[in-house]
């Protein structure tokens, strides 16, 4: 058994300090639930017997905060404060057992952040890259409502939605990307290795001319193999070229534009841009965030600039009296999104609304997502055979002429 020191507040507000024995900290809190009391500090007390420290063994310092990280730790910290320990508590025990050196440091930061008397969403706020200024703002807002438990969940539940939808995602497009770059490497030495060592070794020694195909991927090669390094400037100057149009306002929209207009592709991105729209703003209305700031919080997520000038103006038009369905329009949003918004500000239930938006245009992005990988592989494959068959095509029409 294990002495325990805490610190306890009652209904009346009063606060009450003791000591109590217990197997493990688990069991104090449940005990002092019994009494209806909300543990605000719990340690080991000095002149008991002490826990044996659990030894954990640290990643490299190297190693990246994950995604799963942070979601494990929001769960984790949920669950203790349901259970009823303080939040400084809560975190000081998470960052114990934590492995990631990283996260451990900021979590130590955190602990004495709010130990010096900061609140739970301004600690975090000081921590780069930790969490998003938006699910720092729902934080925020439960810290007025008390309802810290749910935040964290849904805070939890969005990160972990978006992690699984992109490692899905990557996942997917491996195999596609093993077999683009085993495409190129054998496309490659087909046309500026093979076709050339065929051309000098058997084809030109007989003196005869060559069909217009085969001449035509002779020329060609030769060309690649003569102005090599030229080709490659070309295509860093290319991507240079692209980068530095995507950086004025006037191209970054002219390349967005295109962008959407693209088969199956610009569907996807457009999915993506409103499940995450609509995900925001279900959450942050759910944790009692105001439309204004909720609108704010949207528009600095990074998204397309062109759906990102309808965020922030439509701020503008909702306080100069207009509705949330009329100051969002914007040609590309499908008709029967504003539908469903508009029925969400008739009922008083626009976060609900939201909710559906949200489920509907995650299950279409996955979707589209599958049709782009299944599409993909065959394309290709295709490819690579169009580019074998012609110079097959081409090799074998020459040596035919020549027999």
């Amino acid at each position: 058994m294990t002495t325990f020191k805490y610190t306890a507040q009652d209904s009346q507000a009063q606060q009450h300090f003791g000591s109590i024995e217990a197997k493990n900290r688990k069991d104090v809190v449940q005990q002092l639930r019994m009494k209806k009391w909300i543990v605000l500090e719990l340690s080991i007390a000095k002149d008991g017997p002490t826990e044996r420290p659990a030894q954990v063994r640290l990643a490299p310092k190297w190693l990246p905060i994950s995604t799963k990280d942070i979601v494990s730790m929001l769960k984790q910290l949920r669950v203790m404060v349901r259970s009823g320990l303080s939040l400084h508590n809560a975190i000081s025990n998470i960052e114990r057992e934590c492995s990631k050196p990283q996260l451990k440091n900021k979590l130590k930061d955190v602990s004495l952040l709010i130990q010096s008397g900061k609140t739970f969403s301004e600690a975090l706020a000081e921590q780069d890259k930790l969490l998003s200024t938006t699910a720092i703002r729902i934080i925020e807002t439960a810290e007025k409502t008390g309802q810290m438990e749910q935040a964290l969940d849904r805070v939890a539940e969005a990160m972990l939605f978006w992690a699984k939808l992109k490692k899905k995602t990557l996942m997917a497009m491996m195999y596609p990307g093993i077999v683009l770059l085993m495409a190129v490497v054998a496309n490659s030495y087909l046309v500026f290795v093979f076709v050339p060592d065929l051309y000098d070794k058997i084809l030109k020694p007989m003196g005869k001319p060559l069909p217009p195909l085969t001449q035509w991927l002779v020329n060609f090669s030769n060309f690649g193999k003569e102005n090599w390094l030229l080709i490659v400037i070309g295509i860093f100057a290319s991507i240079a070229a692209f980068i530095a149009v995507n950086r004025i306002p006037r191209g970054q929209r002219f390349i967005e534009r295109l962008l959407l207009r693209f088969p199956v592709i610009g569907k996807a991105v457009l999915m993506s841009t409103l499940a995450k729209f609509a995900g925001t703003m279900s959450v942050m209305l759910n944790s009692g965030i105001s439309i204004l700031e909720s609108l704010n919080s949207v528009s600095n997520m990074g998204n397309l600039s062109i759906f990102q000038n309808v965020f922030t103006t439509a701020e503008s038009r909702i306080m100069s009296g207009m509705s949330l369905r009329e100051a969002i329009q914007n040609p590309y949003f499908p008709p029967s999104m504003y539908g469903i918004i508009s029925a969400g500000e008739t009922s008083g239930v626009l976060h609900e609304s939201f909710d559906e938006l949200e489920r509907y245009y995650s299950e279409e992005l996955e979707a589209l997502i599958d049709v782009i990988t299944n599409l993909l592989s065959p394309c290709i494959l295709i490819t690579v055979g169009i580019v074998v068959g012609v110079v097959y095509i081409a090799m074998f029409s020459a040596i035919v002429a020549y027999i």
